[in-house]
C-alpha cells in the first residue's frame, strides 16, 4: 500500500468521517494547505456545509491514528518480503517482525 502524502487528505478524511455522503471540492492556493489558512476554500455541492472549526476538530481526533498508519506503512517490508518471510522462516517469524513494527507505532 502507497503512503498517501497529500496534506489535504486529512481533511478529505475529516469531513468524510462527519459526512460521508457530502459532495465537495477542496481548494487551497498556498504552498502549506492546511484549513487553517484563509487560502482553503470548500465548496459544497452536496450536504450541508461543515464549518471549519468541526472540521479542524475532527482532523485533531483522526491525526494520530493516521501518523500511526502512516509510519507503520513506511516501515513495513513489502509483501513479497513478507511472504517470503513466511516461506523461509515460518508465520511466527514473520508474525514477530510485524509486531515490532506495530511495537514501535503503537495505536
Amino acid at each position: 500500500m502507497a503512503v498517501n502524502n497529500n496534506p489535504c487528505r486529512l481533511v478529505h478524511q475529516a469531513i468524510k468521517a462527519i459526512n460521508p455522503s457530502a459532495e465537495y471540492v477542496l481548494r487551497d492556493s498556498s504552498d502549506n494547505p492546511s484549513i487553517d489558512n484563509d487560502t482553503c476554500t470548500i465548496e459544497w455541492h452536496k450536504g450541508s456545509a461543515i464549518s471549519k472549526a468541526d472540521i479542524k476538530t475532527k482532523v485533531a481526533e483522526i491525526e494520530p491514528l493516521d501518523t500511526v498508519i502512516h509510519n507503520r506503512l513506511k516501515e513495513y517490508p513489502k509483501i513479497s518480503e513478507q511472504l517470503d518471510e513466511m516461506y523461509h522462516n515460518g508465520f511466527d517469524a514473520w508474525k514477530a517482525k510485524i509486531k515490532a513494527v506495530k511495537d514501535k507505532y503503537p495505536k
